[in-house]
């Protein structure tokens, strides 16, 4: 990369990478320590007045964000400037989350805990974007725009092609925009369906499945329900089956089955948090297990008793009893049986 004398930066570093849009370079100060390295990220077409203003927009709108997993900028050219480019913080050490997930020491793979850790911290810079004024849609969250610290803290990068919800800097939303893979359907080319934080939500979902089982996202809904399930790809770690509940409300076709906030996430990654720590089984799993000890000791109640009743198997509702620890209790299989059903059928 060519940077201009008059620009207070100058490369000392390799190229990190270079898109369509920009090239991004390791630089330091001219003028202040050379032993503290940024990321310049410079625009590679400054003819097109399409991908200048795009690039003007991506610099308005990373300026204002101020929230801890997401890059901050220290400096940035003037609109009229010959050079276009903005500087931020680098982490020598921090490696694209696309990195982490295909090496062989991946630490989120079937830790369902670490990988909720990571799945939150990407909401909650969802969060700031969707509490910014005017609303931000990112809408390329992918491995390759997280970068992973030594501290396991992320930073979501690369702003490029998000929607500001404001009229006069509307991203054309006729553009296929994002990989193919973790893109939600309405961000693809021709569809016409709003755009919005569940957009962002979709692909953070994307960004965890494929965290938590090492493997690239698949293309399409129906996978992540079936053969691609937690309990398929982990049949002897239940813990990872919890994820269901969030992959159910996110990673669905259609934007009104997802959940319509940060918020009501981060609510549920808590409450799975807290039912994993206490070691309650998941919906999959939760008929055969004792619901006092654990055990898969679950048998039908057949002593006398006048608690419950007489339960009316018609309806599907039946007595158990645990042979381990003596617990009786009584559960509508029916229900149980027909939302594991219904999972089944999600796309």
């Amino acid at each position: 990369m060519n940077i201009p004398e008059a620009v207070n930066w100058r490369p000392t570093g390799p190229t990190l990478g270079s898109g369509g849009q920009g090239t991004v370079q390791v630089v330091t100060s001219r003028n202040g320590p050379n032993d503290k390295l940024y990321a310049l990220k410079a625009l590679r077409n400054t003819d097109s007045p399409q991908s200048l203003a795009r690039f003007r927009r991506e610099i308005a709108v990373v300026q204002h964000l101020n929230h801890p997993a997401i890059v901050p900028v220290i400096d940035y050219s003037r609109e009229d400037n010959g050079f276009q480019y903005y500087v931020m913080d680098f982490c020598k050490e921090a490696r694209p989350l696309h990195d982490v997930i295909g090496s062989a020491s991946n630490s989120y793979h079937g830790n369902v805990l670490k990988s909720l850790d990571l799945l939150e911290q990407i909401v909650s810079a969802v969060a700031a974007c969707e509490s910014a004024d005017p609303k931000i849609v990112h809408r390329d969250i992918k491995p390759n725009n997280i970068l992973v610290l030594p501290d396991e803290t992320i930073r979501l990068i690369d702003f490029g092609i998000c929607q500001v919800d404001d009229a006069s800097t509307l991203t054309l939303t006729d553009e296929n925009v994002g990989p193919r893979y973790y893109i939600s359907p309405e961000c693809e080319m021709g569809n016409v369906a709003e755009i919005g934080t569940h957009s962002n939500l979709y692909s953070a979902a994307k960004v965890l499945w494929s965290a938590i089982t090492s493997r690239p996202a698949f293309p399409r809904e129906e996978a992540v329900f079936r053969n691609l399930s937690m309990k398929a790809i982990f049949p002897n770690e239940p813990d990872t089956w919890h994820l269901e509940t969030i992959f159910e409300r996110t990673i669905r076709a259609n934007p009104t089955d997802r959940f319509s906030s940060t918020s009501d996430l981060l609510a549920e990654i808590y409450e799975l948090r807290i039912l994993i720590h206490r070691g309650f089984p998941p919906l999959r799993d939760a008929g055969s297990r004792c619901p006092s000890c654990g055990r898969r000791s679950i048998g039908e109640f057949r002593e006398e008793h006048i608690v419950f009743g007489r339960p009316n198997q018609r309806r599907g509702v039946r007595a158990d009893m645990c042979s381990n620890c003596g617990f009786g209790f009584i559960r509508n299989v029916k229900v149980l049986a027909d939302k594991i059903s219904y999972l089944d059928e999600l796309s």
